[in-house]
């Protein structure tokens, strides 16, 4: 499915003008191994036409530190982009020059260039296609298996799945998955057999899957149509009898579209008769169609914008540019931290809202600064209220006139928001909720921000049952801190980098000491458990105090502060 127009943000010049592009587009994902670029990657360039086997290939350096251009999910290695490839019958797809050299080295078959064209392409589930940035579908299991085989480590094959699931979640970037990846797809298609194609609408489609043929048939007892989608392109295509009721399920390497068939009008689907078999699409009858993309099956009824399900962790650099919900699958946010354009992965700071099994949202929010009576969506903090953590906000602190804008959830909500692949996130909103109105009273700083940006977060001492306390392994300097509390609640600090700070961990703490670094603004912490009988300090400096009050933190760039607050206000009010 594809379309002149599609979520893309390009301006495409008028029919008149017949202007080639300046520079040749790049996309941010190989299309052989399906892995994000990094900076300084040696990539290449496939320039193919669907009529024909001839595919072209350029060589464009290393990957450019400047990831995005204004063009939506292009961008040019040189400025001077004016105008979107228009012809349809060609198209491009960027791949690592290692990758590509392994794949014509493995792959058996006389046209293995060409198809290896088609299958980057098709990675897009229609011409034109805003990028989805999915994680690259692995065979962990195959991937340890080519390992022992290279490295001669026969031992690697009885290797239990769950360690290799932990050796795939720490080293999500090595080498090894790439070229297992190549190989899986060299493999695949050299035994591809092409045959010819089907063409048909996605209204007269019943039921389609990857590797089967399609079943073409009108049902208009089942007219809501959903359409699966991963790092290979469309997935599966089924036809449902009524939308799906809302769940709580999202996945992290699909995403889907849900729509009644109406909506999809005009939505021409190409199936390639392969074996296995492969689908695309394109719109040849509405080119204003409008595809919205969710990560949820059974998503709510939202605009038409790619929606994200996420609990909770955000990026920050003056505005909110990527969240990531840690799950079982991608327990640390680094894969989404390397998403980021390269200045914003520098400035980037993470605000973490924990949570617990025992714990959930009922009422939210985002608070905007006002200027001239007016809020501005530039600098927005969040508002949560948690049943056990009580009420918290999170980003920087508005001292001045603020907005707030909060809604009531109900029934543990989801969190709603876009996903741009430019400029940052502006669409905030929770599933369920209620029109109940409602406030949200986080705790008010006592001191001064050390800069006027900085992000505020504090959290009450007394009750608290383990304290974790991140922190940058080459200085040991303490960036974020998590406590748990004996009501089951959960509260964050600082940068609470899961899965790339260091973690120091203490049960049942009795004590907490810190001391200043005032010439770099860090602060060192340290907690003791209420049992022990030890509790002295090398070095003079260091403030030692009973788990009472309320701990303070302020964190802007590379430079997080704590300080204790010994006051009334520091229980944690529901």
């Amino acid at each position: 499915m594809a379309s002149r127009r599609t979520s893309c943000n390009v301006q495409l010049l008028p029919d008149t003008f017949d202007i080639r592009p300046r520079a040749v587009p790049v996309y941010l994902q190989c299309g052989v191994c399906g892995f994000t670029f990094n900076t300084g990657d040696h990539i290449i360039s496939l320039h193919g036409i669907f009529k024909s086997k001839t595919v072209q290939t350029q060589d464009l350096g290393g990957f450019p530190k400047t990831r995005y251009s204004e063009l939506g999910g292009y961008m040019s290695l040189q400025r001077g982009w004016i105008a979107y490839p228009r012809d349809t019958s060609s198209e491009y797809a960027t791949v690592h020059a290692d990758c590509l050299r392994l794949f014509t080295r493995t792959c058996r078959s006389d046209d293995g260039i060409h198809r290896l064209w088609i299958a980057a392409c098709w990675r897009r589930p229609w011409f034109e296609a805003d990028p989805l940035n999915l994680s690259p579908g692995m065979d962990i299991i195959a991937a340890m298996h080519r390992a022992a085989d290279v490295c001669e480590m026969p031992q690697l094959r009885s290797m239990p799945n769950e360690i290799s699931q932990m050796i795939w979640n720490q080293t999500p970037t090595i080498s090894l998955w790439r070229y297992s990846s190549v190989l899986q797809l060299a493999a695949a298609l050299s035994e591809t057999n092409q045959i010819g194609q089907i063409l048909a609408y996605l209204g007269d489609v019943f039921s389609w899957q990857r590797g089967s043929a399609p079943v073409i048939e009108r049902c208009s007892a089942k007219p809501i149509v959903r359409l699966t989608i991963d790092a290979q392109g469309l997935r599966k295509i089924e036809r449902l009898s009524e939308m799906p009721k809302v769940g709580k399920f999202r996945s992290e390497n699909m995403v889907y579209i849900v729509r009644p068939i109406p909506d999809l009008a005009g939505v021409l689907v190409t199936f390639r008769v392969t074996r296995p078999w492969k689908a695309r699409g394109s719109y040849e009858v509405n080119p204003q169609l409008y595809m919205g993309y969710t990560n949820a099956a059974s998503p709510p009824t939202m605009p038409p914008i790619y929606t994200h399900y996420l609990f909770i962790d955000s990026f920050r650099i003056h505005r909110y540019n990527a969240i990531h919900g840690h799950t079982s699958e991608e327990p640390s946010a680094l894969p989404t931290w390397k998403r980021l354009m390269h200045i914003q992965q520098q400035d980037a700071i993470w605000v973490h809202l924990p949570f617990s099994k025992e714990d959930y949202i009922t009422a939210f929010g985002i608070r905007l600064k006002m200027f001239d009576g007016r809020g501005t969506m530039g600098m927005p903090s969040f508002l949560v209220r948690m049943s056990k953590s009580g009420d918290i906000s999170l980003g920087p602190y508005h001292k001045d006139s603020t907005q707030d804008f909060l809604i009531s959830a109900e029934d543990r909500p989801t969190l709603v928001h876009d996903v741009l692949e430019l400029g940052s996130l502006s669409t905030f909103g929770a599933y369920p909720h209620t029109k109940e109105k409602t406030q949200i009273h986080p705790r008010q700083p006592c001191g001064r921000p050390f800069h006027k940006q900085a992000c505020f977060s504090s959290a009450p001492l007394q009750g608290v049952s383990k304290a974790e306390i991140f922190y940058e392994k080459d200085t040991g300097m303490s960036k974020g801190i998590l406590l748990e509390y004996d009501n089951g609640g959960r509260r964050a600090l600082g940068q609470c980098r899961l899965g790339v700070a260091g973690i120091q961990v203490t049960g049942k703490p009795g004590q907490l000491c810190l001391t200043d670094y005032s010439d770099i603004h860090q602060t060192a912490i340290s907690f003791t458990a209420a049992d022990s009988q030890q509790h002295r300090h090398e070095k003079l400096g260091w403030r030692c105090y009973e788990m009472k009050g309320t701990l303070e933190s302020w964190t802007f760039g590379s430079t997080t502060t704590f300080k204790v607050i010994m006051d009334d206000s520091s229980t944690v009010h529901h």
